[in-house]
């Protein structure tokens, strides 16, 4: 069974900067949330071309698969890793 979403970031981007990882990342969601949404989990080809039209990102997402990478399977896998990522403090 496929999760109901992946999260991808640009493999390699220049751009890439720490604590930018919110406008990288795209949310490959179910289509309902996607609707609701206007298509803003296509966050990081919203913010590499922020001119595309919100109803074209989906196919520029398809033109740009091949250069993103998967980061996490689903919304639980992104916050288990930002979970795990947070510094601990020292005892």
């Amino acid at each position: 069974m496929r999760p109901a979403t992946t999260v991808v970031a640009p493999a390699g981007a220049p751009w890439r900067r720490p604590g930018r990882r919110a406008a990288q990342t795209t949310t490959l969601s179910i289509w309902p949330v996607r609707f609701l949404m206007w298509n803003l989990p296509y966050h990081a080809e919203h913010h590499l071309y922020p001119s595309i039209p919100f109803h074209h990102l989906p196919a520029t997402h398809r033109r740009l698969r091949s250069h993103l990478r998967v980061l996490a399977r689903g919304y639980v896998g992104v916050q288990r890793s930002l979970y795990t990522a947070l510094p601990r403090p020292e005892r």
